[in-house]
């Protein structure tokens, strides 16, 4: 860490919190594209909508759908049919470095 040029904080070289369209939407749409997407019957659309993510999920009580993707993965639960069992990395699931990207994401305020 180092001064701020105003000399009013402390910078640090921390990592930008990512995004829903560079990082997150990506990630949904290789493995959730087809349950979540318009064509299919998921009940959201969270692959191209930004607006389903900050939805409340049905199968997650309290969370919103960009909390409870990161839940169902790390169970193993999502996505459907994909027999994964993170933290096992396995091809056609979410690696540990999608998943972290997630939850950055989730943690960060799933920001557009």
């Amino acid at each position: 860490p180092h001064a701020s040029p105003d000399g009013g904080g402390v910078c640090t070289d921390a990592a930008p919190v990512p995004t829903y369209a560079a990082d997150a939407q990506p990630i949904f749409v290789k493995y959730c594209n087809g349950c979540h997407s318009v064509a299919a019957n998921g009940g959201t659309n969270f692959t191209a909508d930004h607006a389903d993510v900050l939805k409340d999920a049905g199968t997650c009580e309290n969370m919103t759908v960009a909390a409870c993707t990161v839940v169902r993965i790390e169970s193993g639960s999502m996505p459907l049919g994909g027999g994964c069992n993170p933290p096992e990395e396995k091809a056609g699931c979410p690696t540990q470095a999608e998943i972290q990207t997630l939850k950055d994401w989730v943690a960060g305020g799933a920001l557009e």
